[in-house]
């Protein structure tokens, strides 16, 4: 939800973290199809996932659409600073400029 409220891009399992970031696999979500429906079903909107196979691991590619406006998930509102994922503070959502949920 956080890269999506923050303009969209791409999350990738399989590459290191470090540069030169090589391909190193992952044997998370066995299913691409499988996480893709699991995805839906607990935020509501979809998120593409690609296999790819790389001669020297498995790579996920999932590909996250901007969404406008901000996002909830499960009552929450994620955003992102740097490599951190975190829950927004009720009265920061609130009173949001421009925050379609204020009431």
């Amino acid at each position: 939800m956080a890269i999506s409220n923050e303009g969209g891009g791409h999350l990738i399992l399989g590459i290191a973290n470090k540069l030169p970031r090589l391909v190193v696999g992952t044997s998370a979500f066995l299913s691409p199809i499988k996480v893709t429906e699991q995805i839906f079903r607990t935020i509501g909107f979809r998120v593409d996932v690609e296999e790819v196979h790389h001669p020297d691991g498995r790579v996920l590619v999932f590909s996250i659409t901007a969404k406008s406006g901000c996002s909830l998930c499960n009552y929450k509102m994620w955003s992102r600073l740097l490599y951190f994922l975190y829950a927004l503070a009720r009265y920061i959502i609130d009173y949001a400029p421009g925050n379609a949920l204020n009431v």
